[in-house]
């Protein structure tokens, strides 16, 4: 019991001497004025610096879109394919043709030549040897296949649809595309306007530090309300470096969607 009592007695003191021994390297780090230090304010201004023309530069939504048009792989991809599907089209209706065989001969040689001679006075045959060129040219049909013949038109009809298919993916592709732009680029603007907030909201409270350290150092205000204004001042820069991250990466992201370079 004794040594409780005892415990409980000189726990107060020694929490207030533990407190007092924290805050002394922060009441002399206060003294020095190191909120007001030229270098460190230099420091903290360079680190809020806003490149104001950054909207400027990216081009209107219509622009935009045109150019995510030209520059996109996939759509490239799918005018190919298209392209593609017009030339099979052609291929198979000249089909028919695999089916017809021209074919030509040339001799060139020797001969021999039998002539036969009747009259009322002589009956006899001769034989005339001589050289001779001698060709030949046709064309054949073979291998046709009646089921094909009949069924070209629907064939056709098949191969149109399949065309019509491939073009109806494309405009369905640029919508996702112009959807996906739009909603970048709001996004890219929407993170601009929260970042220039938030660094607006960064110098309100650095200023409300250094005035709060100020009153400290003259004994009118709490470690502890210094502490909450200096944890509110890191709250506001953290948010502003976050919502400069998240601008610098809607812009590039909007950058590689159009293919160009604002």
């Amino acid at each position: 019991m004794k040594k409780i009592f005892l415990y409980g007695f000189f726990k107060p003191i020694l929490l207030s001497i533990s407190i007092i021994v924290m805050l002394l390297p922060f009441k002399l780090f206060c003294q020095n004025g190191i909120f007001a230090d030229s270098t460190f304010y230099s420091n903290f201004t360079d680190s809020l610096k806003i490149d104001s023309t950054a909207l400027d530069r990216i081009l209107p939504l219509n622009a935009l879109i045109d150019s995510a048009y030209v520059n996109s792989a996939l759509l490239k991809s799918q005018d190919k394919q298209i392209l593609i599907r017009e030339l099979y089209k052609k291929s198979i209706n000249h089909e028919w043709l695999k089916y017809i065989n021209i074919f030509a001969t040339t001799n060139y040689g020797v001969y021999d030549n039998l002539v036969s001679v009747q009259d009322q006075s002589f009956v006899g045959s001769t034989i005339n040897t001589g050289n001779s060129f001698r060709w030949s040219v046709g064309i054949t049909l073979s291998g046709a296949p009646i089921y094909d013949l009949f069924n070209k038109p629907n064939y056709n009809k098949i191969r149109t649809l399949e065309a019509e298919k491939d073009i109806d993916f494309k405009e369905d592709m640029k919508l996702r595309l112009k959807e996906m732009i739009i909603n970048q680029y709001y996004q890219t603007k929407l993170s601009y306007d929260m970042m220039i907030v938030a660094s607006k909201n960064v110098y309100s409270n650095f200023t409300q530090l250094v005035m709060s350290e100020d009153k400290f150092t003259d004994g009118e205000l709490e470690i502890y309300s210094l502490a909450n204004v200096r944890e509110m001042y890191y709250k506001s820069m953290f948010t502003f470096l976050k919502n400069e991250s998240d601008f610098h990466a809607n812009y590039l992201i909007l950058e590689s969607i159009c293919g160009i370079k604002f």
